[in-house]
């Protein structure tokens, strides 16, 4: 009757694993590559939009962490205060900030 018994818990068991791992075969992958990777956003360096456009909301295709690097060169330099060079020399959370008050975060 022991023999039985251990010979039914292995097999629920094995008919456990089995199942589990059917079920992970099935469920879709996590996705591992950023949005900008796999090309969800486009590239600020063949795109950019207003600043209208981008203050205070985030249009199809545009990184939401990288708003200001959607500007045209003229007009960064316009509504940032500053040149792309300068802006990218300042401290993170300084950027951040000036971020914040553009609406651009």
């Amino acid at each position: 009757e022991a023999a039985a018994k251990a010979k039914a818990e292995a097999e629920a068991e094995a008919a456990a694993e089995a199942q589990a791992a059917k079920a992970k075969e099935a469920a879709p992958a996590a996705p591992t590559a950023t949005a900008a990777a796999n090309g969800a956003f486009k590239d600020p360096a063949t795109f950019s939009l207003p600043y209208e456009q981008l203050k205070d909301q985030i249009p199809a295709g545009v990184d939401p962490a990288k708003k200001e690097q959607y500007l045209s060169d003229s007009e960064f330099q316009k509504v940032m205060g500053c040149s792309r060079a300068e802006f990218g020399e300042m401290k993170g959370w300084k950027q951040q900030q000036v971020k914040k008050s553009l609406g651009l975060f």
